[in-house]
């Protein structure tokens, strides 16, 4: 059954997460700004060949930025969000190569023409709007992302539009630059807002606060990445406005925008790159808790029979007369019986109970495991048959000194163990054949009376 629709779930989001990302993008922006002011007065010597160096500044990052946004689509094609954003990064890198090309002579000759920043100009626009569409229909395909209309099979679909939504963005940018005379526009000499209607400071801060309020109420500050596309949004939004309420755009204006536009970008890549770490460490902690419940037997925490086995595997090889490897396997007398009179849950307590009291008498580097419903297996490497005769003895002891006003587990009978011990010193042996001569050790404790530990002889 689908939930109702309340227009309350709209503002339900983190609200401390809202306020403590509002204070620090104050404070980076603050520190953005007062840095791309100081750079400009401090190199206007150098002005001329300042633009084309922070044009290349910005197209590193761009390609930065959409390579990590490629990888994390490829490895997960479900991230469909992600392909708008990588499309105006690509459409970035493009628009920046393309303009670029009108700035060799800034190197050689220290000189910007005025084709140059009108270029440059519209470039920067078309990016703004190509940024402004992708942002929404990123927050728009995350807010609907369960959707069926956005099922796989018509990923591709979806795709296909996005790819030449910008691939046109592109091309109306070159069709509006000096590369085409035709369609050219001019905005060195007149106010850009003649040409843009759209771009004036009030709509210009509207539309950009709509698209930011869309992204957060429909991703809700869900990992680095939405935190970086906020940014995003505010410093574009910051940066035209910047750039719209002057009166031409061929002052220091124009490098304070482009230095505030590279500063903000960088953060963005270090917000990627802190977004990649904690996907990374999560992917990392995910697996080694996978890895930990394949090994481990989810009753006592113990390992299970399958690591048992492949540790001892491993240890085989190292097996010699001076480095033997004792293998002690135990099972608990009279399971079946307690299980009986008092329940399986009770049984369970006293398996937990011998686990722990035996993980306690052993060394860090010895491998305790729980093979089987109530039978458990030790690995001793470097313990020889005297030794371990004496570690099994007293494990057996402390087992049978339970008391049951200490603990939780409150029966008349005692608890008792039977142990068998093999100690190797000939590693051509399987590893079955060492499980099975504790094993025949354990069975003969067991008719030795129980509650006693028992070495195999040949």
């Amino acid at each position: 059954m689908a939930r109702k629709f309340k227009l309350t779930n709209i503002f339900n989001f983190p609200k401390h997460s809202l306020q403590k990302f509002t204070a620090i993008s104050i404070l980076v922006f603050t520190i953005l700004q007062t840095l791309a002011e100081n750079t400009i007065q401090n190199t206007v010597s150098i002005a001329p060949v300042l633009l084309p160096i922070i044009t290349i500044t910005l197209l590193i990052s761009y390609i930065i930025i959409s390579i990590l946004m490629i990888l994390k689509y490829l490895s997960d094609k479900q991230c469909l969000f992600l392909v708008p954003v990588i499309c105006a990064f690509t459409g970035s890198v493009v628009l920046n190569m393309y303009y670029f090309s009108s700035y060799p002579e800034g190197f050689i000759y220290k000189i910007i023409t005025i084709s140059n920043y009108n270029d440059y100009l519209i470039g920067y626009f078309y990016r703004n709007i190509m940024l402004m569409i992708t942002i929404l229909m990123s927050a728009l395909l995350y807010g609907l992302r369960k959707h069926r209309l956005l099922s796989p099979e018509n990923n591709i679909i979806t795709v296909w539009v996005i790819i030449n939504a910008s691939i046109i963005m592109v091309a109306l940018s070159w069709l509006s630059s000096s590369y085409y005379i035709k369609t050219n526009i001019d905005l060195t000499h007149q106010k850009i807002s003649d040409f843009f209607p759209f771009w004036r400071p009030g709509v210009m801060f509207v539309a950009w606060c709509v698209i930011l309020i869309i992204a957060i109420i429909t991703t809700r500050f869900r990992n680095m990445y939405w935190t970086g596309i906020y940014f995003v949004c505010i410093s574009y939004m910051l940066m035209s406005f910047q750039l719209i309420t002057s009166e031409y755009s061929t002052d220091n204006m124009l490098y304070r925008t482009r230095m505030l536009e590279v500063l903000s970008t960088l953060v963005f890549v270090f917000i990627l790159f802190i977004n990649s770490f904690i996907l990374y460490k999560n992917s990392n902690t995910k697996y080694k808790n996978a890895y930990q419940n394949s090994i481990r037997d989810h009753l006592t925490m113990l390992y299970n029979r399958r690591y048992f086995y492949d540790a001892l595997m491993k240890l085989i090889p190292c097996i010699t007369v001076k480095n033997p490897l004792s293998i002690i396997v135990c099972d608990i007398d009279f399971f079946k019986s307690i299980n009986d009179k008092y329940g399986h849950q009770h049984g369970d307590k006293v398996i937990q109970f011998i686990a722990i009291k035996i993980q306690s008498l052993l060394r860090q580097n010895d491998i305790l495991a729980r093979i089987g419903g109530e039978e458990f297996a030790l690995l001793l490497p470097g313990v020889n048959e005297e030794n371990a005769k004496i570690i099994a003895e007293r494990i057996c002891h402390a087992v049978s000194q339970h008391d049951s006003k200490n603990t939780d587990i409150h029966q008349s009978e005692r608890i008792t163990i039977s142990m068998g011990i093999y100690s190797a010193t000939d590693n051509t042996m399987t590893e079955d054949v060492y499980i099975s001569r504790a094993d025949d050790a354990m069975y003969k404790a067991k008719h030795a009376g129980r509650n006693c530990v028992k070495v195999w002889q040949q």
